[in-house]
């Protein structure tokens, strides 16, 4: 997935910081800073979970509401 894939995806789909995105993917927010810099590539888990969030942006949103909801 592009940088600017990723970034569309964080910022308009899904409107989320790029901490709480990475909390979201389990990733550091240094990992998608580089994602989305292009110098570094997402794979293996990471990347279907974009993959994921991109074609299921409403799912995401129901998991950060639950957290929200729950306090996690």
């Amino acid at each position: 997935m592009s940088a600017d894939k990723i970034i569309d995806l964080r910022e308009n789909k899904l409107h989320l910081s790029q901490s709480l995105f990475a909390l979201l993917l389990n990733v550091s927010p240094k990992t998608v800073q580089s994602w989305e810099q292009s110098l570094n590539t997402p794979s293996g888990a990471a990347l279907r979970l974009l993959w994921m969030a991109q074609n299921k942006p409403e799912f995401f949103k129901s998991i950060i509401s639950i957290e929200h909801k729950t306090g996690k």
